[in-house]
């Protein structure tokens, strides 16, 4: 008997970057040094401290064992401590707070937890592509709200609410924006914390994505059903890292402010790489990305022609949706002096 996999599949393909870190790979196999501009990876150290609790942490004799579904105590405590220093928002952490791997996993466990066939969720376009790709699993139908330019990229409430909205269950949002990384005022949306205080005057998160530790902040009635998906699917975060986040956040803005210099000098660069490729792009941006406007729309041919003519790999905006066809992602997660060398190999061969 032929055992054909689930329908919800040929919806999707492998993560974007999945599938392109394979093609970089096969490329620098024949002798091409690869400069990665696309995929937002910070690889920037924690502070030491930070390190050697985790070091010690290792060593304790609970560390290998299951641990609790809801993060040990004093993890859950210091993010409801961490969360009214920065955003003066009272957190229960009793049941108010749950931790997570990551944003995708938030984002999944929600879905499951609210989503029937029928219901519609509401996706920015451009938008995060795992927002289209999850609900997709899920198999329900998705409404793309317009985000464009001319109106820098800000959610239009008033459009919005010309769809019909009776089946909507989920209105996904976030600022700053990804990939675009505009801006809007706390007071008029919520914001997008893993870039929040990444080149943000008005730091509305430890920036270290590859940890794979995030929280999810929710009503008590909610955080109840989630935490039914969440606990079917894996057990407890590994109580190492744990340990290196409840450190990390008894740390001041300091390391925020060492951070944020190093990646203003590479976002200097990257505008000039920019210019060299006549890229267009705002300066009033906040994130790990500098968004551009190509002076041509097919951004698929553009990326694969900086590929191959320079062995520079840039992310072509219309994989965040149809709004982003035209346009580029370009990372700031790439050191100084691969980023000069990027910029060396195109007044070279332009």
């Amino acid at each position: 008997m032929t055992i054909y996999p689930s329908l919800n599949l040929k919806k999707i393909s492998e993560y974007y970057f999945y599938k392109k870190n394979k093609e970089l790979k096969f490329l620098e196999k024949k002798g091409n040094k690869i400069i990665n501009l696309g995929i937002g990876n910070p690889y920037l150290l924690p502070p030491l401290e930070v390190i050697k609790t985790m070091k010690k942490a290792s060593e304790n004799e609970n560390a290998n064992k299951y641990q609790e579904y809801l993060g040990i105590t004093n993890l859950i405590k210091k993010f409801s401590e961490w969360y009214y220093k920065n955003y003066k928002i009272d957190l229960n952490p009793e049941n108010e707070i749950f931790p997570l791997m990551g944003s995708k996993e938030g984002i999944l466990y929600t879905s499951m937890a609210y989503l029937n066939k029928n219901d519609y969720v509401l996706i920015p376009n451009p938008g995060y592509p795992t927002y289209t790709s999850i609900s997709k699993l899920i198999g329900v139908k998705i409404i793309y709200y317009s985000l464009i330019e001319k109106n820098k990229w800000l959610t239009n409430l008033f459009e919005i609410n010309k769809f019909n909205l009776n089946k909507v269950k989920i209105f996904l949002i976030n600022y700053p924006h990804l990939p675009t990384g505009a801006k809007r005022n706390i007071e008029e949306l919520v914001h997008d914390n893993p870039y929040s205080f990444i080149l943000n005057d008005n730091t509305i998160s430890y920036n270290m994505a590859g940890w794979r530790i995030g929280m999810i902040a929710v009503k008590k009635n909610i955080l109840e059903n989630i935490i039914k998906i969440q606990s079917q699917v894996h057990s407890g975060m590994y109580f190492t890292l744990q340990k290196g986040a409840i450190e990390a956040m008894k740390f001041n803005n300091n390391w925020f402010i060492y951070q944020n210099k190093e990646y203003y000098k590479r976002r200097n660069i990257i505008w000039e790489i920019c210019d060299l490729l006549k890229i267009s792009y705002s300066k009033n941006s906040a994130g790990l990305f500098v968004w551009g406007k190509l002076n041509k729309k097919n951004d698929i041919f553009w990326k694969n022609k900086i590929l191959y003519k320079y062995k520079i790999f840039i992310t072509p905006g219309s994989l965040f949706g149809s709004n982003g066809k035209g346009y580029v992602r370009l990372s700031l997660c790439c050191k100084k002096q691969f980023l000069k060398t990027a910029k060396k190999r195109i007044i070279k061969n332009y």
